[in-house]
């Protein structure tokens, strides 16, 4: 099995990534992900052992997880990875929401650092997959509406991978409770 610790968004968020998922796979191929496993990961584990997973369901348990909204506005595509995803804006007034994003990512990390688990070298880039096994993207540059998400929770979960797909069982949930100083409205 393969672990990730990862946001999920709220129905309504997810349901506009539907949509923009349904739009690029008219230009691009490829499979749809699946609304249940519409998913913003935060750290990627790796392969690990059943124990080592409990482990960790376990010691996830105590963490806190401060979130807050954040706007997708942007797509893209993976081209090694076969992957088209969307994304918060690099610039402009999303940087705050960028930066939060990267500051959960470090303080989860140096909690997982804490307890052995390796961190990736890669640079986070925080997306959330629309499409898996694109056919190529070079020329795809839509510019949808932009997308709000509320985390409802943050979760560790087992990928066990199959022929056709990934199948995803949830190890461990943390509810996302309010960054301190951020009062957020619902729209």
């Amino acid at each position: 099995m393969r672990l990730f610790i990862a946001l999920w968004p709220d129905d309504s968020a997810v349901a506009a990534l539907q949509s923009w998922a349904r739009a690029a796979q008219t230009a691009l191929g490829g499979r749809i992900m699946r609304p249940a496993d519409m998913h913003l990961t935060l750290a990627f584990l790796g392969k690990a052992s059943e124990a080592r997973a409990q482990a960790l369901a376990a010691a996830l348990a105590g963490w806190p997880c401060a979130g807050r909204a954040f706007t997708l506005t942007r797509v893209g595509v993976f081209e090694r990875a076969r992957v088209a995803w969307a994304g918060p804006a690099e610039e402009g007034c999303a940087q705050d929401e960028l930066a939060w994003l990267h500051r959960l990512h470090d303080n989860l990390w140096c909690r997982l650092e804490g307890l052995g688990w390796q961190r990736d070298t890669r640079p986070f880039r925080p997306h959330i997959s629309l499409l898996r096994g694109i056919r190529g993207g070079e020329k795809w540059s839509p510019r949808p509406a932009p997308v709000i998400c509320h985390p409802v929770d943050c979760r560790l979960v087992a990928s066990r991978p199959t022929h056709d797909a990934s199948h995803y069982e949830v190890l461990a949930r943390l509810p996302v409770s309010p960054v301190k100083g951020f009062r957020e409205e619902r729209q």
